[in-house]
Formats: C-alpha cells, sequence, structure tokens
C-alpha cells in the first residue's frame, strides 16, 4: 500500500522490562535508516514497528518485542500513552514485561539489544529516535498507566 505525501502512519511500541535486570529497559539499536520517520542506523530505540490495517495495537507490540528482542515470554502490563512525532507519525507505546532467555530475533533490522537504565538513556539523547527521549522520561516519573482497553479496537 503506498502513502500520500499527508497521511499519517501509525507506529506501536513497548517499554520493556525483565524481572532478572531491575532498573533497565529494553532498548533496541536500529540497523538501518528511514529518512521518513528519523531512524538512523545505529539509533537506540524501544522495540516498535508499524501497525498495519486491521491489526490491534497491543498484537503489533507483542510481534515486535518478538522479532527484534527473540523474546517470546511477553505480556503487557499497560497503556502508557500516544507520542505525535514531527513528520506525521503517532506512536501508541505501552509497558510490558518478558521473561526468560531471548531466541532468535531479526538481525536485518536490528543491530543490538541493550538492557539499559533509563538514565544513561536519556544521557545520549542525540542517538535516539524520535520521541524515545519522551517515551523513557514519562517512564522514568512513573507516568499512571492506563489499562490495555483503553485502545479500543471496533472492527
Amino acid at each position: 500500500m503506498s502513502q500520500r505525501k499527508d497521511d499519517i502512519m501509525i507506529g506501536v511500541g513497548a517499554v520493556v522490562e525483565h524481572p532478572d535486570f531491575p532498573g533497565r529497559i529494553l532498548m533496541v539499536q536500529e540497523a538501518r535508516n528511514n529518512k521518513k520517520i528519523g531512524k538512523k542506523r545505529g539509533m537506540l530505540s524501544v522495540p516498535s514497528g508499524h501497525l498495519e490495517r486491521d491489526e490491534s495495537p497491543a498484537e503489533r507490540a507483542i510481534l515486535e518485542i518478538q522479532e527484534e528482542t527473540g523474546y517470546r515470554n511477553i505480556k503487557l502490563i499497560g497503556f502508557q500513552g500516544l507520542y505525535v512525532v514531527k513528520g506525521g507519525l503517532l506512536g501508541i507505546v505501552y509497558q510490558a514485561e518478558v521473561s526468560g532467555e531471548p531466541g532468535k530475533r531479526q538481525e536485518d533490522e536490528i543491530k543490538k539489544v541493550v538492557w539499559m537504565e533509563p538514565e544513561k538513556i536519556l544521557a545520549d539523547e542525540k542517538n535516539l529516535r524520535p520521541a524515545i527521549k519522551e517515551i523513557v522520561q514519562d517512564y522514568l516519573v512513573g507516568r499512571p498507566l492506563l489499562p490495555l482497553k483503553t485502545v479500543r479496537i471496533c472492527f
């Protein structure tokens, strides 16, 4: 499906925790450039991807965590928020928890997967994809999570 210049893209991502890595969140390092969404090779991001037509944002968030990190035991905890990014991208962000060990991941799209302290992520602001700073800041201040059903599916 081709997009018109003025179309809005919808992205879905998650801030991911693991009980074995307290105080850290899962970050991915991008392996590719995508000028349209401000992504450059080497930038850090939370696991994320574009929402497809007739797909639930929660399903997409789980799928992106699986594909980009290799973790399979995933539980969405709550809805963190909506983020509007310059260039026509609307980001839907959840918080999630994974457990166990990661399996195979998409190495062509993700260069590296790393557990990081939020303060260290924010200290490297120039190396973050658009909106990641705000997403991590909201996570750090403990912004109240909304129920998963906040994002209603109507199809």
